[in-house]
């Protein structure tokens, strides 16, 4: 994928931005993928992560890390603090796409783009918890 395609999913995050957002080693990025909770798309030979596929955490799960920081040994005190998290529900909409054979660039075009059905993209569909009509659209555009 070159520059110009990709800047529809702008804006984007380098593996190492996302991984001090959500306080993980940047090795964690591609297991977050493998496992369905995000996806990166490579651009010139480098992955990113579009950052709309992360979420701030809560003010209630802030102030429950930070209780777990105090309590962290010296390992788990030189990870950043997250700011983020994965976006909520996105893990079962790449399960079904992935489990389709679907790419991540067909899946970020898919998510991206607006869905009649959904009056909305799938990704702002998404983003306001209206995941069980997004899955069951995903699900037979998936076959």
């Amino acid at each position: 994928m070159n520059k110009s395609e990709f800047d529809s999913y702008a804006p984007y995050l380098s593996l190492d931005e996302a991984a001090e957002m959500l306080g993980v080693p940047r090795t964690r990025i591609k297991q977050l993928e493998r496992e369905n909770y995000l996806f990166t798309l490579r651009i010139d030979g480098k992955s990113y992560v579009p950052a709309r596929l992360l979420e701030p955490l809560s003010a209630e799960e802030k102030e429950a890390i930070a209780a777990e920081f105090a309590h962290a040994d010296e390992d788990e005190q030189t990870l950043p603090v997250p700011t983020h998290k994965p976006l909520e529900h996105l893990r079962g909409t790449l399960t079904v796409l992935r489990d389709g054979g679907w790419r991540n660039e067909e899946i970020a075009d898919w998510l991206w783009e607006h869905n009649e059905e959904l009056e909305q993209s799938p990704l702002e569909a998404l983003e306001h918890h209206l995941h069980h009509h997004v899955n069951t659209i995903a699900t037979v555009e998936a076959l």
